[in-house]
């Protein structure tokens, strides 16, 4: 993001303006689209069976809840989510409008911004906070938003290539190692104080910088690059409502989860590949001509 406000948007008002709604573009009617998929199945299935299913699912019972769906005001405690991982979405967004309006516009204001960053996740470690105090609120996103800022201006430092060597067994080495913690992330958090979520957070921004030095990773047809990476935000929102439709059709089976993985994917991915393909992409259109 602060890569994107330097290079295509910059911090006139203008300039801002155009940031703030491409971002409301890239991120809301696809959200409210979800959300109103959610609506739609708990009329069909009743809502029993997809708060069964999914806790959050359900009818919004209250202003206050009709209101955060609507704006996307929410906390992983908000009782109703009609996307249930929409509440990272309130956290991006926050990051967003911090990053558009200055936040990180120079090196001294981000690494400020970093160094805070630090001592509150520092103060949460040694008060003792639990792991999901240290990963949900919006607070706690601090410290990966400021990290990843922290870095590209860093890399615009002269210094630069001579501190960083991006070796080519060096992406190898980390995606491996963040490979191998993904495997048991179950114990990320519950290792002590939670180091280990933190140490990927660094590798993380290795392999970041690694992949920014290179014009080609791996031989992808760039058509099919482009194709992956435009299913991961329609993904992302509906593979509950899809896991949701499976489950109800899949009700008297009594699936493993294995065989509920092998049933639900290709539904996913189609339904992605759909959202992309008829609702994404001429939104895109638009904000392509708002960069322009």
């Amino acid at each position: 993001m602060t890569y994107i406000m330097h290079h295509t948007y910059g911090y006139s008002l203008k300039g801002i303006s155009q940031f703030c709604l491409n971002r409301w573009l890239r991120i809301f009617p696809i959200y409210y689209f979800s959300a109103t998929l959610s609506l739609i199945l708990v009329l069909l299935l009743g809502e029993e069976f997809t708060r069964s299913f999914h806790e959050n699912i359900g009818f919004p019972q209250s202003t206050d809840q009709i209101l955060r769906n609507l704006f996307l005001i929410l906390t992983i405690h908000t009782d109703t989510r009609l996307v249930p991982p929409a509440w990272a979405l309130t956290v991006e967004c926050f990051y967003y409008l911090c990053i558009g309006f200055g936040l990180s516009a120079t090196p001294l204001r981000t690494l400020i911004w970093f160094m805070a960053s630090v001592t509150y996740t520092i103060y949460l470690i040694i008060g003792g906070a639990s792991p999901s105090y240290r990963y949900f609120p919006v607070a706690a996103a601090s410290l990966p938003f400021s990290a990843g800022a922290l870095l590209y201006h860093f890399r615009q430092l002269k210094v630069y290539h001579s501190v960083v060597l991006a070796g080519n067994n060096l992406l190898v080495i980390l995606i491996l190692t963040i490979t191998f913690n993904y495997i048991f992330g179950v114990y990320l958090m519950q290792s002590p104080r939670g180091v280990c979520f933190y140490i990927n957070l660094l590798l993380t921004g290795f392999v970041i910088n690694n992949l920014c030095e290179r014009k080609k990773v791996f031989s992808i047809d760039k058509n099919l690059d482009s194709i992956i990476g435009d299913l991961s935000y329609p993904i992302y929102l509906l593979h509950y409502q899809c896991g949701l439709v499976v489950s109800y059709l899949a009700s008297g089976w009594q699936l493993s989860r294995g065989l509920f993985l092998l049933a639900a994917v290709p539904i996913v991915i189609a339904s992605g590949f759909l959202m992309a393909r008829f609702f994404e992409r001429p939104i895109e259109k638009i904000r392509n001509k708002i960069k322009r």
